[in-house]
């Protein structure tokens, strides 16, 4: 099946998305800034969207958008269980993740699942929850979103006795540097990123709110 181009809203100077990507990425860099017209032209079913209907005319660029919660819950969800030998004592398992918007501290809550079984001596099997807060960043070499200064919030593992309770906190915060740092919880999809390189783009602002994480893009300068 011959692969299908998404094209503006028709209007007397409208272009296909790929030609006038073409234009603007041949063009000098003040050209490439300029995106035109009236319409909102939706790409990949994201609800991300390019201000324009033509390839001259009305300065414009992609607009603010927002990665939704399920879209983050998925994201996680796909890359868990892990499972990871921490401080060459205990085998530990995170599972089912489970996403928190933390609007008023502009953070992303998650909590887990954990097994940690203690290999040393007993092979005693610890279960409970750890929760974890983090901020989100975004990685301009492949367009992700990413988690960012993860500290524990949580730890609820019953049963414990105090000696253990202490290793496992410290397993806990070692898996917040090894594991969950720098997760990637979203990636913009192919068009996006080409048109964030191509216009001279960048998210500017990753703002956690009651449905995701808004997204808002500025012009870099020159």
């Amino acid at each position: 099946m011959p692969k299908s181009t998404t094209v503006f809203t028709p209007s007397p100077a409208v272009c296909e998305f790929d030609q006038c990507q073409a234009e603007l990425a041949a063009a000098p860099l003040q050209r490439r800034r300029v995106l035109a017209g009236a319409g909102w032209l939706a790409l990949g079913g994201t609800g991300l969207a390019v201000l324009g209907s033509g390839c001259a005319g009305m300065p414009g660029g992609l607009s603010n958008f927002e990665i939704t919660r399920d879209q983050i819950s998925k994201a996680l969800a796909g890359q868990f269980p892990v499972q990871r030998r921490m401080m060459d004592i205990f085998d530990v398992s995170l599972s089912l993740p489970r996403l928190t918007l933390n609007t008023e501290k502009n953070r992303l809550d998650t909590e887990f699942d954990v097994a940690a079984v203690e290999t040393l001596f007993t092979r005693k099997v610890f279960r409970g929850a750890l929760g974890f807060g983090s901020g989100v960043r975004y990685e301009p070499v492949d367009h992700s979103v990413r988690l960012a200064n993860v500290g524990l919030n949580r730890f609820a593992v019953p049963g414990v006795p105090e000696q253990v309770a202490t290793s496992l906190q410290q397993v806990a915060r070692v898996v917040a540097e090894t594991l969950l740092e720098s997760l990637s919880v979203y990636r913009m999809p192919q068009g996006v990123a080409r048109l964030i390189d191509t216009l001279g783009t960048a998210p500017s602002e990753l703002k956690v709110t009651s449905t995701g994480v808004a997204v808002a893009f500025k012009q870099l300068s020159a």
